[in-house]
């Protein structure tokens, strides 16, 4: 299972490097998102079984600080929308 990971990792990092710089950015982002969309569901479970105090925007920390470096770059004009 270990190996089929890795290699798909692999896989999914030689497409990434082929992408031009742009596109990149988008598909990091949309990884953010899909992580944080996961890690949301996760905390729904989780405050549904047990009193918590995690709330769904906590899942969104890492998300607004990769779009905050993203807007940092564009404004630097490092990037292109």
């Amino acid at each position: 299972m270990i190996e089929k990971n890795n290699i798909r990792v692999s896989l999914a990092i030689a497409q990434l490097e082929k992408l031009p710089e742009q596109l990149q950015f988008e598909v990091c982002d949309f990884i953010d998102f899909m992580a944080a969309k996961h890690e949301k569901a996760e905390l729904s479970m989780i405050s549904k079984t047990q009193d918590t105090d995690i709330t769904p925007e906590t899942a969104f920390s890492d998300y607004l600080t990769n779009l905050n470096n993203y807007e940092h770059l564009l404004a630097e004009g490092k990037i292109k929308w």
